[in-house]
């Protein structure tokens, strides 16, 4: 994978990022979608596994967007705010969901 902090139409052509790009994306992201689709329709507070695992894959789509300098192009910026904004909201959900487990247990 290359590393460039050009962007993305810079490094690859329309037909490059059509062909190979979005493959390579749809793979990366293929498990967060699956756990979207899992979560969704209960309709339920998530877990805190769910917010870890959401965690690790909202990093992993995330770093590969960065790597192919997602932020510096105008197709795919705003999915990249979206993604790392995913990430933000998800691990400050996971510490709520922490503290209300453990709020018995404070002395306060």
């Amino acid at each position: 994978m290359k590393k460039s902090v050009d962007s993305l139409v810079k490094i690859m052509s329309k037909r490059e990022i059509e062909e190979e790009f979005i493959k390579k994306l749809s793979i990366v992201s293929s498990n967060l979608f699956k756990i979207f689709n899992l979560f969704i329709p209960k309709k339920k507070p998530p877990t805190r596994e769910i917010c870890f695992t959401l965690m690790k894959e909202l990093e992993e789509v995330e770093t590969f967007l960065d790597d192919y300098g997602a932020s510096q192009n105008k197709d795919f910026f705003y999915l990249r705010e979206l993604i790392g904004s995913m990430r933000w909201i998800n691990i400050a959900l996971f510490h709520c969901l922490h503290i209300s487990a453990r709020i018995s247990n404070y002395i306060l």
